[in-house]
């Protein structure tokens, strides 16, 4: 019976999702600014890669060095599944550099799909804000984007709010600190990288703690993983000083960067105040701010990675 009701509940987020995806594609249809792509190429190609080494040197060759990234900020649609299981074997520098080749395109898809969701939102806002009245398919629209978003009132303003990106900064930063740069058995294992927790009621795929009871998040990919802790910064009760800081910037026309946000990040670890401190070492340590403004190389084909070891699967009762 309970097998049944989590089918059920899995295929109306299914539904609900793709409904939400068949209408942005035709509202950006009508709003053309809203439209984007990842890439024009018709081509995608899947490869399967075993080593960490071997992955590392298929992003130089297509994307180059990390150094050159900076500069042109062009970064090649390559989406990598799992990590690889060898990462952890890699010296220092080079283990560092894959990590964030491999979250680079990952984050900047999340994000990318979240600018799409906003940019039709503010035109629909506008539109409110003129009081013109919405088509159906808008209102449809901004039906769905109030419920996947978990807004109850009809303020576009709060949706808006909520429908907003994440500085890659931030997601680099929080990723490295929570997983250990990708080494960590819940990165390793679940693709948990961003230290999320489940309520210990919770029956979601998750991760034991070797230690305690604690359940950490885990998920089928990256993507999935990195989509989860965005939401969770979008839409958490814990983080509406975040939000709230990063609508007076974006007000402000001023630039929203990981390190300012950081700042609203105490909540996030038991730690407090001096987790946002380590955030914003990492960042400035690392140069992250450098990556806030990458995009992809539209000509690019889009290419899929799969780690080709042990998947990450919920066996050995390390999941529930």
């Amino acid at each position: 019976m309970v097998g049944k009701k989590v089918l059920v509940v899995l295929l109306c987020l299914l539904c609900f999702t793709g409904v939400i995806a068949w209408l942005t594609d035709i509202l950006s249809s009508d709003h053309a600014e809203c439209k984007y792509r990842i890439s024009t190429s018709e081509y995608s190609y899947h490869f399967k890669i075993t080593d960490a080494r071997q992955l590392h040197d298929f992003f130089i060759f297509h994307t180059g060095s990390l150094q050159q990234i900076k500069i042109n900020k062009n970064i090649s649609p390559i989406f990598t599944r799992s990590l690889p299981r060898s990462l952890k074997s890699l010296d220092m520098e080079m283990k560092k550099e894959l990590f964030i080749e491999i979250l680079l395109p990952v984050i900047t898809k999340v994000n990318l799909e979240i600018w799409q969701e906003r940019c039709i939102l503010s035109r629909l806002h506008n539109k409110i804000q003129q009081y013109r009245t919405l088509t159906w398919k808008e209102q449809a629209y901004l039906n769905l984007l109030k419920k996947k978003y978990m807004v109850n009132s009809n303020s576009t303003e709060e949706l808006l709010s909520r429908v907003d990106t994440v500085p890659i900064s931030l997601a680099l930063a929080q990723g490295i600190i929570e997983s250990g740069w990708g080494t960590s058995r819940f990165a390793r294992h679940g693709n948990a990288l961003y230290g999320v927790h489940r309520p210990s009621q919770s029956n979601d795929k998750h991760m034991k703690s070797l230690q305690g009871e604690a359940k950490v998040a885990a998920y089928n990919s990256i993507l999935e993983s990195t989509s989860h802790y965005i939401r969770l910064l979008n839409i958490g009760k814990a983080y509406a000083p975040l939000r709230a800081k990063r609508k007076r910037l974006r007000a402000e026309k001023q630039q929203v960067s990981g390190t300012i946000l950081a700042n609203t990040l105490g909540t996030y670890s038991e730690i407090g105040e001096t987790y946002v401190q380590t955030i914003k070492s990492v960042i400035s340590r690392n140069q992250l701010e450098q990556f806030n403004t990458v995009h992809f190389q539209q000509q690019e084909p889009i290419v899929h990675i799969t780690i080709n070891s042990r998947a990450a699967g919920y066996t050995n009762n390390l999941y529930l």
